[in-house]
């Protein structure tokens, strides 16, 4: 395995992994609580935990938009993905790219893969879940990943991000988490993931309340 990947593992085999997305239902946590906890960050909640655990994002624009950040943020462990055609691990055994960040090899938008190089998803929640699940930890709270807005707010934080417009949601990404939800189940991983927000258009995974998960 990769030295990238070897090193995530080790932080998270056997353990509760937080993951934290952008979705308005993370403004109802208290991020206090999960300072110590392993916290993984999509895209800009990275801003809200200087002790991040792993930062996962897709856009090559964001990254570029947060490159001194990134850069300075405590954080050693960052991912991206590519898209299978563009990468090749022969000419390198753990390639990197803005920020110093591990590329992973994105193998389509529905569906799980396996493989611990290989993430699936069309969106970065959906194969950061991949990625997670693929370093075997004992359970997975999912905050912040509702699929959906509350009112016109698409983010919880007030980053100057255009909202996601109904049609994204239902069309790309809920039958991206829904097929990699089924992939799991059918490849017979064991792991336990909770959906920490009860409304969530997520359905596909039992709701249950973050607090009762912290220093597990």
């Amino acid at each position: 395995m990769r030295p990238s990947l070897q090193a995530l593992m080790k932080s998270i085999k056997n353990k509760t992994v937080f993951i934290v997305g952008g979705g308005p239902s993370a403004k109802n946590v208290d991020f206090g609580l999960l300072q110590n906890e392993i916290v993984i960050c999509i895209n800009d909640s990275y801003r809200d935990f200087p002790n991040a655990t792993a930062i996962y994002w897709v856009d090559d624009t964001w990254g570029s938009e947060n490159y001194d950040m990134l850069n300075q943020h405590s954080c050693q462990m960052k991912f991206t993905s590519r898209h299978s055609q563009h990468m090749s691990y022969e000419r390198d055994s753990d390639p990197t790219t803005i920020c110093n960040a591990a590329v992973l090899r994105r193998t389509g938008d529905v569906g799980y893969d396996p493989n611990p190089d290989c993430v699936m998803g069309n969106n970065s929640g959906v194969q950061m879940l991949n990625l997670i699940v693929n370093m075997k930890p004992k359970k997975i709270i999912l905050i912040g990943y509702d699929m959906k807005k509350d009112g016109r707010v698409s983010h919880y934080h007030n980053m100057p991000r255009p909202p996601i417009g109904d049609y994204i949601y239902n069309a790309m990404f809920m039958p991206s988490i829904d097929g990699l939800a089924k992939g799991i189940v059918k490849s017979g991983v064991k792991v336990e993931i909770i959906n920490a927000n009860p409304e969530s258009a997520v359905r596909c995974f039992k709701f249950g309340n973050y607090i009762d998960y912290i220093g597990l």
